[in-house]
């Protein structure tokens, strides 16, 4: 009996120890647009599962934007490709003129 109450304790305990980080899609984003400052303009903020993120981003055809001034083309790539790749590989959320970027290197 013992042993079954060890067994039963182990696996009830483990989805919760498996449950690993929440998906960017499960946590909210306070901050929508970038922050105007006095001493510039801030694009980072935190989630509410803690996590950083960043505002600004906008994808046209194959090309993303960044909110600084930089751009990431995929020219081998239509429009559809290269936003699947581009979300994938940013972390991106939201609809293409307002992206969420949720993945930081």
């Amino acid at each position: 009996m013992k042993f079954y109450n060890l067994l039963l304790g182990a696996i009830v305990a483990l989805p919760v120890l498996n449950s690993g980080p929440l998906l960017a899609t499960e946590c909210s984003f306070p901050r929508m647009e970038p922050l105007e400052r006095s001493d510039g303009t801030e694009y980072r903020f935190v989630d509410s599962c803690g996590k950083l993120y960043e505002v600004g981003y906008r994808m046209e055809g194959n090309t993303l934007y960044f909110p600084k001034g930089g751009k990431h083309t995929l020219p081998e790539a239509n429009a559809e490709e290269a936003e699947r790749v581009l979300r994938e590989t940013y972390g991106l959320v939201g609809e293409r003129e307002h992206l969420i970027r949720t993945k930081m290197f």
